[in-house]
């Protein structure tokens, strides 16, 4: 992966008005894919955002892409991964291109599912 890529990841449950859901998402790194794999805590809706930028220069990370995730079945057990203190826990394809990540296990941007577990895999340079 590119070693000045920086990415974070968001998920939030639309059942409930500004809910976003911390530890509820997990963001990792293997070689040249980003995995996220996200614990689903009840049925209903979840917006999920990755994020990304370039370089060490402060500031915000842009948004890369969006999906939108329909939940029916049960919840995860846990509900939530254990807390770890750094940025890859926690935090529509719109800048894919500009950093280079390729979806590759989620082409369509609304993801159907009765698991309580989602996991996201993406391809970088």
């Amino acid at each position: 992966m590119n070693e000045e890529l920086s990415c974070g990841v968001q998920l939030k449950y639309n059942d409930k008005p500004n809910c976003e859901l911390e530890g509820h998402a997990l963001l990792r790194i293997d070689g040249t894919e980003l995995i996220i794999r996200v614990r689903l805590a009840d049925r209903g809706q979840y917006a999920i955002k990755l994020y990304a930028k370039e370089g060490e220069n402060p500031g915000r990370l842009d948004n890369v892409c969006n999906y939108l995730i329909r939940h029916a079945g049960p919840a995860a057990v846990p509900p939530n991964f254990p807390t770890i203190h750094d940025d890859q826990l926690g935090k529509r394809f719109i800048n894919c291109d500009h950093f280079h990540i390729q979806a590759v296990s989620h082409i369509d941007d609304i993801v159907y599912t009765d698991q309580a577990q989602v996991v996201f895999r993406f391809a970088t340079p």
